[in-house]
């Protein structure tokens, strides 16, 4: 390849014009890929990176609106105290710095904690996902001779 045809590759005018036809046809793949018959637990997994995204991929919505507001609560927790910790720090208070942090990493451990665990159920879900049992108890009481 020519460096003048590279070039023209890179051009503004090309990369808009591809991406018009790409874009569209990505689009339409978005739901297929994501509501499809069976659900893919690497995928599931992955989308779990986002609060409740594993979850809602698997169509468990009250499990994926707890596992977002959980994970949002240890985020939020975990900025809040080190934003606590640098105002300690600035203002000279060592004592509640060394507080603060320790708290910082608490909430961080509790953040990894809840994202494992969705990872983990929304890995499992997918595995489950079209997994339909009925469930029936049968008894038979007899004698034989």
């Amino acid at each position: 390849m020519r460096s003048e045809e590279f070039l023209n590759i890179l051009r503004l005018d090309t990369m808009i014009r591809n991406t018009r036809v790409i874009l569209p046809s990505v689009l339409l793949l978005i739901p297929v890929l994501l509501f499809g018959e069976g659900k893919s637990p690497t995928k599931a997994m992955l989308l779990s990176l986002l609060p409740g995204g594993g979850q809602f991929y698997n169509e468990e919505y009250i499990k994926g609106i707890l596992f977002a507001t959980v994970q949002t609560v240890c985020l939020g927790s975990t900025l809040r105290e080190h934003i606590y910790a640098m105002d300690a720090k600035r203002e000279g208070r060592q004592a509640d710095y060394n507080f603060h942090i320790e708290k910082r990493y608490d909430w961080l451990w509790w953040s990894f904690g809840a994202w494992a665990f969705s990872m983990g159920d929304a890995y499992v879900g997918a595995h489950f996902y079209n997994f339909h049992e009925k469930v029936g108890i049968e008894l038979e009481v007899g004698f034989r001779f």
